[in-house]
């Protein structure tokens, strides 16, 4: 069986250029994402899904309905992606972007459990204050304009030929990198899992013209969290126009199933 390696298939994105970087770099490129306006600075992104080998090796234990080594880790809620980026970080001597505090002290990320939820008033607290730092090395989950900004498809006209979906998967999930790249060399943004994001309904208004209106309509759904693309079950009804689609939705953080996972990016530098 092909084996991935590791941690190293990674694009960099930025406005103008992308390939394979050895460095990070300083790139704050202004583009315009899928009808508003938004800053996204260049960044690093996985070519691939997390793989249920690299999982493992990071948080010591199976997760997901499916085995094998090479397939997307699913079954994983939005805390224990989180886990995985900050534990990752750590193992490989970065610096973690992720930080909760528990009465004033950051929580012991080695120790808590893989497939933790908070279930008391003051854990729920205390994540729903979690911090990102986006100038650290650290590995992270991408925001929804990150994650939509690097879905292009312009080369590809057959669904079948990007993306493992209902018509094709057999109602399961497949390796990863088994379909055709998109536009930047990233496999499966379409189809095999969902993957998780960053953005609560707060960070994805927080800068733009709208943010006013939502602070005015007292929504709280800070402890919602967002999860874009199509997975193995999706059901493709428009082949015409289903290189354009781009689903991105909010569920709970604790939310996890067999089609839900994630990829996960670094800022650069």
């Amino acid at each position: 069986m092909r084996k991935l390696f590791t941690f190293v298939l990674f694009v960099f994105v930025s406005l103008i250029v992308f390939g394979c970087a050895s460095s990070y770099v300083q790139d704050d490129e202004f583009v315009f994402v899928k009808g508003k306006k938004s800053s996204v600075s260049s960044f690093y992104i996985c070519r691939h899904e997390v793989t249920q080998q690299e999982w493992e090796s990071v948080m010591g234990e199976h997760a997901g309905k499916f085995s094998g080594e090479n397939l997307p880790v699913e079954n994983v809620n939005w805390y224990m992606a989180v886990i995985y980026c900050n534990r990752r970080s750590r193992q490989e001597g970065l610096t973690p972007c992720y930080s909760v505090k528990s009465n004033g002290k950051e929580i012991d990320w080695e120790n808590i459990s893989s497939s933790y939820i908070p279930h008391t008033e003051e854990e729920k607290r205390e994540w729903k204050d979690i911090r990102c730092d986006f100038n650290v090395n650290g590995y992270r989950l991408p925001t929804v304009s990150e994650w939509e900004y690097a879905d292009k498809n312009s080369n590809v006209t057959v669904y079948d030929d990007i993306a493992w979906y209902n018509d094709n998967s057999g109602n399961k999930t497949h390796d990863v990198m088994t379909k055709v790249p998109n536009d930047l060399g990233i496999y499966d943004m379409k189809g095999n899992v969902s993957e998780w994001c960053w953005d609560n309904e707060e960070s994805l208004f927080k800068g733009t013209e709208f943010y006013d209106a939502y602070v005015s309509w007292n929504i709280d759904e800070t402890e919602s969290r967002y999860f874009a693309g199509t997975n193995f079950s999706y059901k493709n009804k428009s082949t015409s126009n289903s290189m354009s689609i781009k689903l991105s939705f909010s569920a709970s953080p604790d939310k996890k199933n067999d089609t839900l996972g994630l990829r996960v990016v670094r800022s650069c530098f």
